[in-house]
């Protein structure tokens, strides 16, 4: 048996995969976004579907948050199952519970940083939502830094995941899938290999 079958939820394991795919895309889109010509006619548009992926990616953490702050009291470090030893998993599940914490803060950082600079916030052909600031240097600076920083935190913490998984392959023939919980591994190795 595999242990997310046993430890995770269908609730669960259908919002951590939504939060890796989500998280592919929209690191696909902000791929194509920082390389789009800045004066572009694509530009906006890439802008534009970069807010939506990334206010779904949002509500999806949130939802996986929720799931997760539920299934505490069932997973613990002593629960383990087709030999992942329960250090591993724990191991496993704080560096996604981290990641997912740094997946909600960037959207709220990027939408201050947006609305600091006075562009509009478009998400995608679902319309836009109205600015609560005005142009605002300071903050435009100051989240705008955060907001990028955020990508950087995640590119650790998928090398510490990597790092990991190749010591549960090595060490006990576990990696990515077993250690992790639902969609993690994928979204550790997909935001990496792209």
């Amino acid at each position: 048996l595999c242990m997310q079958h046993i430890i995770y939820g269908r609730n669960a394991t259908i919002a951590g995969w939504l939060v890796a795919f989500l998280y592919v895309a929209h690191q696909q889109m902000t791929v194509l976004l920082a390389r789009s010509d800045r004066f572009g006619p694509l530009r906006e548009d890439y802008r534009s579907w970069h807010y939506l992926i990334g206010t779904l990616l949002l509500a999806a953490v949130i939802w996986r948050l929720l799931l997760w702050r539920g299934e505490a009291a069932r997973v613990t470090p002593s629960v383990a199952a087709g030999g992942v030893p329960p250090a591993l998993v724990h191991w496993g599940r704080w560096l996604a519970l981290i990641a997912y914490c740094v997946i909600l803060a960037a959207p709220l950082l990027g939408l201050v940083y947006a609305w600091s600079d006075e562009l509009t916030v478009r998400l995608g052909p679902l319309g836009s939502l109205p600015s609560l600031l005005g142009r605002d240097r300071d903050v435009w600076m100051f989240t705008g830094y955060f907001h990028s920083a955020m990508g950087f935190v995640l590119l650790v913490l998928n090398a510490a995941a990597l790092i990991t998984a190749g010591w549960g392959l090595l060490r006990h023939g576990k990696g990515l899938l077993a250690i992790f919980p639902p969609g993690y591994g994928f979204q550790v190795f997909a935001g990496v290999s792209s």
